[in-house]
C-alpha cells in the first residue's frame, strides 16, 4: 500500500486537498511500518549474510561486537548537493561501516567510523530535499536528510522516509550512549586500580 501511494502521490498537486489526505495517510502507514520494522530483531542469518557480502574483510564476529542496525542509504556529497551516490550503512556497537554496493550484491569499506565521540542531527532545512524525477510529468523525489559526525569523517546522509531516518537517528544515539557508557566505566577501572596501586606500594 505504501509503495502505491507513493507513486500515486508523484502525479497529483501537492498544494492540493487530495495530495495533502493521501500523503497525510501515507506517512501514519510509514510511521506504523518503521515502528514494525524497529522492532524486529537482528538474526544470526543477517550477520551471516553480511559477513558474505563483505567478502569476510571485516571481524563481524569480534568479540563483544554486536550487530545494531544495517540498510542501504544514500551520500550527499558536502560539496555539491546534486552529487548524491548509493551506500550501505552497518551499525555494529563499536563502529560504524559506510560502504559502497558493488557489483553481486559485494559490499566495499569506504569507511570505518568509531563511535567515539560520534554525534548525529536531523538537518532540518525547512523543506525536504528533493531531486528532480527523471520523469518530466512526476513529483521530485523526497529524500530525508540526517548528519552523522565522526573523528575520522562527517557524511551527511539521505532516506527515503522520515521513519528511516528516525530509526537511523535512534538506533546511533543509542549505540553511542552504551559505547561511551562503556569507556567511562572501563577508564575508572582502570584509574581505581591505579590508584590502589600507588596506595598500595606507599
Amino acid at each position: 500500500y505504501i509503495l502505491c501511494m507513493k507513486t500515486y502521490l508523484k502525479y497529483l498537486d501537492e498544494n492540493s486537498a487530495e495530495y495533502k489526505h493521501t500523503r497525510s495517510i501515507h506517512d501514519e502507514l510509514d510511521r506504523i511500518a518503521g515502528r514494525c520494522e524497529e522492532e524486529l530483531l537482528i538474526s544470526s542469518t543477517q550477520l551471516n549474510e553480511l559477513k558474505e557480502r563483505l567478502d569476510n574483510k571485516f571481524e563481524c564476529f569480534k568479540e563483544q561486537r554486536k550487530l545494531m542496525w544495517h540498510a542501504p542509504v544514500k551520500k550527499v556529497s558536502p560539496r555539491r548537493h546534486a552529487d548524491i551516490a548509493q551506500r550501505y550503512m552497518i551499525l555494529f556497537s563499536d563502529c560504524i561501516l559506510v560502504c559502497s554496493e558493488e557489483s553481486g550484491r559485494k559490499l566495499e569499506i569506504k569507511r570505518e567510523l568509531s563511535m567515539r565521540g560520534i554525534t548525529i542531527d536531523v538537518v532540518q532545512t525547512g523543506r525536504p530535499f528533493t531531486v528532480p524525477s527523471s520523469d518530466p510529468q512526476a513529483n521530485p523525489t523526497t529524500y530525508y536528510q540526517f548528519r552523522v559526525n565522526a573523528v575520522e569523517k562527517s557524511y551527511e546522509f539521505l532516506v527515503e522516509k522520515e521513519s528511516e531516518r528516525e530509526i537511523w537517528v535512534k538506533k546511533i544515539r543509542q549505540v553511542t550512549d552504551a559505547y561511551n557508557n562503556r569507556i567511562q566505566a572501563t577508564e575508572s577501572k582502570e584509574l581505581l586500580c591505579g590508584y590502589s596501586l600507588i596506595k598500595f606500594k606507599f
